[in-house]
């Protein structure tokens, strides 16, 4: 009975890791509705029929790894599988919303297993699981570390995105009417409109900050260029 890993992820787009997918060498390729699935054949027994391999399916929702475990323990069976499908799902990585930490808990579950497994006096095997261990921790952190920083820029990016708004508002300021331009046309807009001024209808017409229609405005009153009814 095959054994199976599950990694909850949600795919982004199935048809560029079907793309990604089909350029791998020595795997069996299926394609299945929603899904897709690569296999490799470890090895046949006797009679020519398969005996020891591996299927990967990657679904909308997730990605789930089939296993046989015949040979060996099962612990060291699961870890020697996903030390041979890591690589390829880091092929994929981009195309679906991967939880790391989902799968740094997958591998710290494996080598505990192994931890379980193995023999207390083979001191080289623990040796080797402590030095994971600790590699592992180290990813953690720096996972942790990483998120913090991508939530610093995360903000600067805010700050830069509204400095270069304001920036594009004074760029268009100056690229548009000059304000001798400006009162030129409000003058004009008064004698086609008798008398009658509105200074939003203005500035949206004209594409103009109200604060510089009403700014000009009140220059030509003050110059006594117009003059104020009522």
């Amino acid at each position: 009975m095959a054994k199976r890993i599950t990694i909850k992820a949600n795919c982004q787009s199935l048809e560029r890791v079907k793309a990604a997918l089909r350029s791998l060498v020595g795997f069996y390729y299926l394609e299945r509705g929603d899904s897709v699935s690569v296999g490799y054949l470890e090895r046949r027994d006797a009679s020519g029929n398969p005996e020891s391999f591996y299927v990967i399916e990657f679904k909308q929702d997730g990605i789930e790894v089939s296993f046989t475990e015949t040979g060996y323990e099962e612990a060291f069976r699961r870890w020697d599988v996903i030390k041979k499908t890591i690589p390829i799902l880091s092929q994929v990585a981009t195309y679906y919303n991967l939880d790391l930490s989902d799968i740094l808990k997958i591998i710290d579950f494996a080598i505990n297993d192994i931890f379980q497994s193995v023999p207390t006096n083979v001191k080289e095997e623990l040796m080797k699981i402590e030095q994971l261990r600790g590699q592992i921790n180290t990813l953690e952190r720096k996972i942790a570390k990483l998120e913090i920083e991508k939530s610093e820029l995360e903000k600067k990016l805010i700050s830069l995105n509204e400095e270069y708004e304001k920036a594009m508002l004074k760029i268009k300021k100056y690229e548009s009417l000059s304000d001798d331009q400006v009162r030129e046309k409000i003058i004009s807009w008064i004698k086609e409109n008798n008398v009658n001024f509105e200074i939003l209808e203005f500035s949206k017409f004209y594409n103009l900050p109200e604060q510089r229609v009403r700014d000009n405005l009140d220059y030509l009153i003050k110059e006594k260029y117009i003059k104020v009814i009522g």
